[in-house]
């Protein structure tokens, strides 16, 4: 049974309208874009490519030229209505995103975690609001790039120094590398590289475990989340 959990829609009209959010099933969470031409009394989803979750919607007033945005810096733009989807993950970063919003084909903005914001125009430009400032809680980001070969980057945040430990399984659950195994890392942003040159293409998770050091208030409760990656050879 697929459990969906919806964060936008938009309507035309009466009759057209779309949606957006993320499927869980099982272990398994997968973004979706879903499509109705009957003002709701059944639904279509349409191609909208390998995400965990989509946020936000837009479309121009013609609705037909539309966008969506979700985890890992992945935007989804459409030309024809939402009948078909094509996927860009923003070489600028690879944080979640959570709002979009554009006035025409050429002109756009993007809003996502921990202060990102991009603009569009002949290019892409990025912006950073209050990235100095240290995380306010863990948080595990989507590893860029994804789709990969052979390597990627994995992004977490410590709100305070911690133990951590850093991943990776394959589909069996088997383990297949571990990157940090209970190592002291103070608080702030960190990233590491993942090479995987002696492993075959297919889909990976990668676990961050982390535990304060200093047990205060929370978070000697541990933090553990774990994402998906896919390794394209």
């Amino acid at each position: 049974m697929i459990y969906y959990i919806v964060w936008d829609l938009v309507f035309q009209n009466q009759l057209q309208g779309w949606v957006c959010g993320m499927g869980i099933e099982g272990d398994g969470r997968s973004g979706f874009v879903v499509r109705t031409t009957d003002g709701g009394s059944t639904w279509d989803k349409v191609p909208s490519g390998p995400i965990e979750t989509y946020y936000s919607l837009h479309f121009l007033p013609d609705y037909r030229s539309g966008w969506a945005v979700g985890d890992g810096g992945v935007i989804a733009t459409t030309s024809d209505g939402g009948t078909t989807w094509t996927t860009e993950q923003i070489p600028e970063t690879h944080r979640t995103l959570l709002d979009v919003f554009f006035l025409d084909n050429s002109l756009g903005w993007v809003g996502g975690e921990y202060g990102t914001i991009l603009k569009y125009s002949a290019s892409i430009t990025p912006v950073l609001l209050n990235h100095d400032e240290a995380p306010r809680q863990y948080h595990l980001f989507q590893n860029y790039p994804n789709p990969f070969n052979p390597t990627t980057r994995i992004e977490y945040a410590l709100p305070v120094n911690s133990t951590v430990s850093l991943r990776v399984y394959n589909m069996l659950g088997q383990l297949v590398a571990t990157l940090f195994d209970a190592e002291p890392q103070s608080a702030g942003y960190k990233e590491v590289e993942f090479d995987a040159s002696s492993l075959p293409s297919g889909l990976y998770f990668y676990q961050l475990s982390a535990k304060s050091v200093n047990g205060i208030e929370t978070q000697d409760l541990g933090f553990n989340h774990v994402r998906k990656m896919l390794l394209v050879k």
